[in-house]
């Protein structure tokens, strides 16, 4: 359990414009970044906490909070540390049970009201609540925050909390991956910070292939910096391919792998024509909920009838098709 924002292992780049966004919008009581893993959205959390004056109340979630009474203690606690709340209600928290959310809550709204600075709470890793009881708490937690005061998600894809209400009453600001891609200065940057020789490279190009894809540009980086300069222009290494392998495709099921390995032959996908290439049905359902969550699957139309994998996800997948399936 992290209840400070994490020590960054190397200088990251300075997301100045997603800074100002955030900073605009500070009235926004919940502000959600929710993208893929790689997309530096603990880093743009932590470049707000050190820019904004407001004191930020820190929470990376692991398994443990999925029960209520830990979850609520421990966002009290990431608030008491950070004095962003008058007095923290930890003895109502005696007992887990129902009483929890219905006695802690009032209280934690009330001292965070009598605050006499408004405060940012940061939940970072939302994606890994599952508890509903849980999941409730936070939403509950959002219609106590005071005037002033923001909740920030950060997740790997979209948690089951009421954002279609909250968007539509304009109470959520939302990052997406690809608000969080980088462009050509926020690369070159990146590429100076890793030593690289930035008049020796093709930077356009090198976001043309990535995306902006932050990892991916890490990676193509340390290739560059090694001397594997024709790998790294086309953004794909080994580096890259065992950071997809454990953060993504390892803790899927095996018959979604073998669905996202099959599809990468398609440019484009859509329901109908997944089901007919693949002899299978129920595609358009799975492509909504897949690019819901922590995959890279980008939608091409505001209807989610088409999609596409990000580029360098489906090569990734088209190799891994031809290494283990070459005569499908």
């Amino acid at each position: 359990m992290l209840t400070v924002p994490p020590t960054p292992e190397r200088p990251a780049v300075p997301r100045t414009g997603l800074l100002d966004h955030l900073e605009a919008t500070s009235g926004t009581p919940v502000a959600a970044i929710i993208a893929p893993p790689g997309y530096g959205k603990t880093t743009v959390l932590t470049q707000w906490a050190e820019r904004d004056p407001r004191p930020f109340g820190w929470l990376t979630i692991d398994q443990r909070h999925n029960d209520p009474a830990v979850l609520l203690r421990s966002i009290a606690v990431a608030l008491e540390l950070v004095d962003a709340v008058a007095h923290p209600p930890l003895s109502a928290l005696g007992s887990p049970g129902p009483s929890v959310l219905e006695t802690l809550l009032p209280q934690l709204g009330a001292a965070l009201l009598a605050s006499d600075r408004p405060a940012v709470l940061v939940l970072d890793d939302v994606h890994l609540l599952q508890n509903w009881g849980c999941l409730r708490a936070v939403t509950s937690l959002i219609e106590f925050l005071p005037p002033g005061a923001q909740l920030a998600i950060a997740a790997r894809g979209e948690p089951p909390l009421p954002f279609a209400r909250l968007r539509a009453e304009g109470r959520v600001v939302e990052l997406g991956a690809g608000d969080l891609a980088m462009d050509r200065q926020e690369a070159g940057s990146l590429l100076e910070g890793t030593e690289v020789d930035v008049s020796q490279v093709d930077v356009a190009e090198l976001v043309r292939v990535t995306e902006g894809w932050p990892v991916a540009l890490h990676f193509a980086a340390r290739s560059l910096r090694s001397g594997s300069g024709r790998r790294a222009a086309t953004g794909v290494d080994r580096f890259l391919a065992d950071y997809l392998q454990h953060t993504v495709l390892s803790s899927l099921p095996a018959w979604l792998v073998s669905f996202l390995t099959r599809a990468a032959v398609l440019d484009q996908l859509s329901g109908p024509l997944c089901d007919a290439v693949l002899g299978r049905t129920g595609s358009a359902d799975l492509l909504e909920v897949l690019e819901r969550s922590s995959l890279p699957v980008i939608p091409l139309d505001r209807q989610r009838r088409w999609y596409r994998f990000h580029r360098l996800f489906r090569k990734l997948l088209r190799e891994r098709l031809e290494r283990r399936e070459p005569a499908l």
